[in-house]
């Protein structure tokens, strides 16, 4: 054999490893490949899923706070309304209540002044 013919021999064992490397390799690629499709599908089935329990329980707390917001319309309402009876109930009440006290107070220091001179 020469060298050439050795050379020869030796390129075309290279090239014959090569290739079957290329294959295992491109084999290995499409395995993944699928896997990767697979994966997708079922990211997607769950991702759909959990988006349609997110919008539910959006919604839900969208109406809660509606419900809050109603709740605390409310109250501040309650707050105003028992704050102007107060005040009514204050400028009713005080002018009376200080006369009345006035008068005990009166009472009471001309029940001593009496108790003394007698």
């Amino acid at each position: 054999m020469t060298a050439g013919e050795l050379a020869g021999v030796l390129v075309g064992t290279a090239t014959l490893v090569l290739a079957a490397v290329l294959a295992v390799l491109c084999w290995s690629l499409l395995r993944a490949a699928r896997e990767l499709r697979h994966a997708t599908a079922e990211f997607r089935l769950q991702a759909r899923a959990h988006l349609a329990e997110l919008a539910a329980i959006s919604s839900s707390a969208r109406d809660e706070v509606h419900r809050v917001d109603d709740l605390i319309t409310t109250a501040e309402s309650i707050g105003h309304t028992v704050d102007a009876a107060s005040q009514l109930t204050y400028r009713a009440l005080s002018n009376p209540v200080i006369k009345t006290m006035a008068l005990a107070a009166g009472t009471q220091r001309a029940a001593r002044r009496l108790r003394r001179s007698s």
